[in-house]
This record gives C-alpha cells, sequence and structure tokens, in this order.
C-alpha cells in the first residue's frame, strides 16, 4: 500500500542524444501525446501520492522552471532549485532530503514508468530490454539512501551505476516495466507501442479515441481520402492531406500537416511540422525543419522545406 513521499525530479541530467542535440530539444520537454515528459513525470508522481515534488534544475532552467510554475495546477507543491549555482546536483538533493525524512521517489525529467509503485518499499525501476534490466532514472528510496548517493556520484552515469550497485548489495527490488522516455530518438521511437498500448494510463491520450486506436485531438482534419492504420495519435490543428497514410506507430504533434500522398509509420512528427507530398517516413522523427532518421543515424536540416517532397526514407 502507497504512503506519502515527496518526489524529486533531475531535470538536471537528461540524456546528451546527439540526434536530440542537432534541432535543440530538451528531452524534459519532448512532446509525447501533446504533453511535455516533464509534464507527464509530474502527474505520474502525483498519481503515486507525492504532493510535494523539488525539481533540480540545470543550466537552462527558465523553459522547465516556466511550464511547471508552483504546481498548483496538478494539485500539488514545486519547489524549484538549481545545480548550476549550486555546484554539484546530488549535493543539491542531499541538501533537499536531510530537512525530509522519509521515503522520497527520484525521478527522471524524461522517463515515466507506466505502472504503479509501492512508496513504502525499496525499489528502482528498469526497462525490459532483452535480459538486461536497465536503470530508468526512478526509484524509490529513503532519505539516507538519496543522501549517500552525494558522496558517491560524480555523473549521470555514476548514478545509474551506483543506484543498481546498492539495488543490489542492499536486495532492493527490482521492478520490471514499460516506459515513456525520450533519453533519445531511439527511446522515444521505441516507447510508441508502450504508449498506445497502455493509453487508458497515460494522461493526454485516454480520452475516447475517433476509432478503435485512433485518437484526433480538436479542429484537425483529415481528408476523407488519407487512411489511417491504428494505433495513431493526432494532436490539435493537424491536416492529414489526400491519399495520405498514418500508422501505424505513428504520433502526430499538433498544428501539423502532412500533405498529399505521404506515409508516416512508426514515426514521431513535434508539433509544428509539415511532411511534403509523396514522403515516405518510417522509423524517424520530424520537427519543424529537422528530419532525424533513427535507422540511419542522420540528422538533417531541410532549409527550404518544399525539398521534402523529393525525399524519401526507407
Amino acid at each position: 500500500m502507497n504512503t506519502r513521499a515527496e518526489g524529486i525530479i533531475l531535470a538536471c541530467w537528461t540524456e546528451d542524444d546527439p540526434l536530440l542535440q542537432h534541432y535543440e530539444c530538451d528531452s524534459a520537454l519532448f512532446s509525447m501525446a501533446g504533453k511535455p515528459m516533464i509534464q507527464r513525470v509530474v502527474e505520474k508522481l502525483v498519481d503515486l501520492g507525492c504532493l510535494q515534488i523539488s525539481v533540480v534544475h540545470g543550466d537552462r532552467p527558465q523553459p522547465v522552471r516556466a511550464l511547471l510554475g508552483d504546481g498548483e495546477r496538478w494539485g500539488c507543491r514545486i519547489t524549484h532549485h538549481y545545480a548550476s549555482a549550486g555546484g554539484h546536483p546530488l549535493n543539491v538533493i542531499g541538501a533537499i532530503v536531510r530537512g525530509a525524512p522519509g521515503m522520497h521517489v527520484l525521478a527522471s525529467a524524461d522517463t515515466v514508468p507506466l505502472c504503479d509503485l509501492d512508496l513504502s518499499r525499496h525499489c528502482v525501476v528498469c526497462s525490459r530490454t532483452g535480459d538486461d534490466a536497465l536503470w530508468t532514472g526512478w526509484a524509490v528510496l529513503s532519505d539516507k539512501g538519496i543522501a549517500a548517493l552525494a558522496d558517491n556520484v560524480q555523473s549521470a552515469k555514476d548514478l545509474r551505476q551506483h543506484v543498481m550497485r546498492e539495488a543490489q548489495s542492499a536486495g532492493c527490488e527490482k521492478v520490471l516495466t514499460d516506459c515513456l522516455s525520450s533519453q533519445s530518438v531511439g527511446a522515444a521511437l521505441a516507447s510508441l507501442p508502450a504508449l498506445f498500448r497502455h493509453s487508458p494510463h497515460t494522461h493526454g491520450i485516454g480520452r475516447n479515441p475517433r476509432q478503435a486506436g485512433v485518437w484526433i485531438g480538436n479542429a484537425s482534419h483529415v481528408h476523407p481520402d488519407a487512411t489511417l492504420h491504428a494505433p495513431v495519435f493526432i494532436g490539435n490543428n493537424v491536416r492529414i492531406e489526400r491519399n495520405a497514410q498514418i500508422g501505424p506507430n505513428a504520433m502526430i504533434g499538433d498544428a501539423c500537416i502532412v500533405d498529399a500522398g505521404s506515409h508516416v509509420e512508426n514515426s514521431i512528427l513535434l508539433p509544428g511540422t509539415y511532411v511534403g507530398r509523396e514522403l515516405e517516413v518510417r522509423r524517424s522523427l520530424l520537427a519543424g525543419n529537422h528530419l532525424v532518421n533513427f535507422a540511419l543515424g542522420v540528422a538533417v536540416q531541410i532549409t527550404d522545406r518544399e525539398l521534402l517532397c523529393d525525399i524519401r526514407l526507407a
């Protein structure tokens, strides 16, 4: 049974994926099905009963702070802390927990586990990756357990290794679950099936779909001759033109345009993206005039968006 715990969100150590960096995207602000990842993290913590949440910022705190505010809109109280000004992030976290004894949920700003957690027991949350259990950036630990991290950790990689070592040596439970993640382009694309599979429990996509496995937002237009292959998420103010094919496993952000004859599957279009005519997009992420193909490991900036009409990606 869950007990009251406090949440700590690490917004200072989001992953440095070169493909995400190509178009200057903060993984904590990456939009998944209409909501930035860090908003989903806050909502998950509140669902778990964490009504006091500390956010530890890095070098660029303004966008995240502007989004989260004081937490009133989610029914919690958010306080902001600054690792760049106060030194090492784990020292900042140590100072937070010293004044708040009890259990804490440590949460990465760019990952959301799709399971419930027992806040009365120590655990680390791991993703299902073949035979390996990879730490997601989430853990339920005591104040003493979190404070001890400050003496042993110097980087995000150190933190991951230390938490997994401590979990093994202390017999801490490993919770295996599906996750939504924007730590990298690959992680975001791999999250799509989990997002749709757990849709009733992922805030913002749990509304009634237009048809089985198809979510369409407000003021969006899908041409009668377009084909939607479920599962598909289409945001607000989107236009899908004639003979376009969307899906399966496609996420179209707000204010996107998919022009006539294009095919988008197993891909993500971030808000405000235009896809030219007769374009085939598979296992890719498009953001404005940036095209990132995970399968090929390339990122291209399109200066003339009409050039998108002549691009083919397998």
